[in-house]
């Protein structure tokens, strides 16, 4: 990705970079590659990155929703939703 983009430039701002939660790790995006994240209320001001996903990725994440679905769906309304409020 092109360090700059508009307004952007990653060196001279501090900027969040976010990675994706994929079957239970985060990581990166099969290529590396990041997206700017602009702030919707100050056009122009970029506040973080987000990895660029691909078809690859889609792929990695479909695959592991259906693994954990297999868990998931095994476990009552009750005690799922208070599990994911823990998290």
């Amino acid at each position: 990705m092109d360090s700059t983009a508009g307004n952007y430039s990653r060196e001279s701002l501090k900027v969040v970079r976010e990675l994706m939660l994929i079957d239970g790790q985060w990581v990166h995006s099969a290529e590396g590659q990041f997206i700017p994240v602009e702030n919707p209320s100050r056009r122009g001001t970029f506040v973080g990155e987000v990895p660029r996903g691909r078809a690859e990725d889609v792929d990695h994440a479909v695959k592991a929703a259906g693994k954990a679905f297999e868990t998931w769906r095994k476990v009552s309304h009750g005690t799922g939703q208070v599990d994911a409020q823990n998290w």
